[in-house]
């Protein structure tokens, strides 16, 4: 009997041959490294960027986003006023327990869905499994992480703001529009990693339950909808 991998095989397996490992995934479902690696990444590029940041122009920023025709000049100062009670350290350390948050909602979120279409088609998989799934096909997103903290610690300025640090996103990489509302928001916070992770979800849900791509595809196609509304309801 050959050996179970480690979780650190199962790293490098899901970026070189995730076919590979799903099943081991499936009977195991280790979730520490995958989620953490994320987890503290994360939260290591938010606090990064707010620590590197040019704070008083990242304030005259979202004053300026905030401010309207009708904005008087004492409400533009008492938005300046709230927004300097807090240093950068600060912004970042709140910005990086947000984050965390965040991400384990969606994870439970996205893990929840998928327990209910088990429901509904009777495949026995469990809650625990998707989300140790999840986990591990949400590692691509380490890759735009990283490229985040070469752009933060290549600024000059300190002058980046947070919806585009990802130069991996598709807002980034083809459509230039403002990533601060609208599709922009939505093409900011998706990369092509976020593509990458569709892909390796399509291959584990079809591979864990026997459905074809087509209907895999559909269903995540489903789930990531649903995510993506979850996301714009928080944010």
């Amino acid at each position: 009997m050959s050996e179970a991998p480690t979780s650190m095989t199962i790293m490098t397996n899901i970026f070189t041959n995730p076919q590979t490992v799903f099943d081991e995934i499936k009977v195991k479902y280790p979730v520490l490294l995958p989620f953490f690696t994320v987890f503290i990444l994360q939260a290591a590029l938010v606090i990064l960027m707010y620590m590197s940041l040019d704070y008083k122009w990242f304030i005259d920023e979202l004053i300026e986003r905030a401010s309207t025709a009708d904005t008087s000049q004492e409400d533009i100062e008492n938005m300046r006023k709230g927004l300097e009670m807090m240093s950068a350290t600060t912004t970042g350390l709140i910005g990086a327990v947000f984050a965390s948050i965040f991400i384990a909602v969606m994870y439970a979120v996205m893990s929840l869905y998928l327990v209910i279409v088990s429901a509904i088609t009777n495949d026995g998989i469990k809650f625990k499994q998707w989300f140790s799934l999840i986990s591990w096909c949400s590692m691509p997103s380490i890759i735009g992480i990283l490229a985040g903290l070469v752009v933060v610690l290549s600024s000059s300025n300190g002058q980046i703001l947070p919806e585009s640090v990802n130069p991996l996103s598709l807002n980034e990489l083809f459509f230039d529009m403002d990533p601060a509302k609208g599709l922009g928001a939505m093409m900011a916070g998706t990369s092509i990693t976020t593509l990458w992770t569709f892909a390796l979800m399509v291959m584990g849900y079809s591979k864990w339950t026997g459905k074809s791509t087509a209907v895999s595809a559909g269903i995540i196609a489903i789930l990531y909808a649903f995510s993506y509304t979850i996301w714009f309801a928080m944010v």
